[in-house]
């Protein structure tokens, strides 16, 4: 896997962690760990996709574009992890999906960062690492 799917899926895992840490500090984690569980999955899916849309220039790495596929992936993982661990699709599906798209900009963003720092590093460890065996990547 390349250093931008990697960074998606971990990115994804970090996000599920802090909801868990919260959730648990308000005294509610064991009856929103499926829950947890199912977004965060969904999200690694969605981070991993978006990282690989980067690798293969079908979307720009940019700010713009990122906040754009969040917009639209947030409330298709929000449906999804109501279908996996909720009442299946809610009543209000559309007021449901308009409202996970306006969290999902900011969410993007936030993403996006973070996102951005993991692959980076991701990067250069896989640089140092290639220069350290004389240019071969996999070894």
């Amino acid at each position: 896997m390349t250093p931008r799917v990697v960074a998606g899926v971990f990115t994804a895992l970090v996000a599920g962690g802090l909801m868990a840490a919260l959730t648990a500090s308000a005294g509610g984690l064991t009856g929103s760990a499926p829950g947890i569980v199912a977004l965060t999955l969904v999200l690694a899916g969605a981070g991993a996709t978006y990282g690989w849309l980067v690798d293969t220039d079908r979307l720009s790495g940019g700010f713009g574009s990122g906040i754009l596929f969040w917009t639209a992936a947030l409330p298709v993982a929000r449906i999804a992890q109501e279908v996996l661990v909720g009442d299946g699709i809610p009543d209000g599906v559309l007021a449901f999906a308009v409202y996970q798209a306006l969290v999902g900009g900011a969410f993007g963003l936030g993403f996006l960062l973070l996102q951005n720092q993991v692959s980076t590093l991701l990067l250069i460890v896989r640089t140092k690492r290639a220069s350290a065996h004389g240019g071969r990547v996999d070894a």
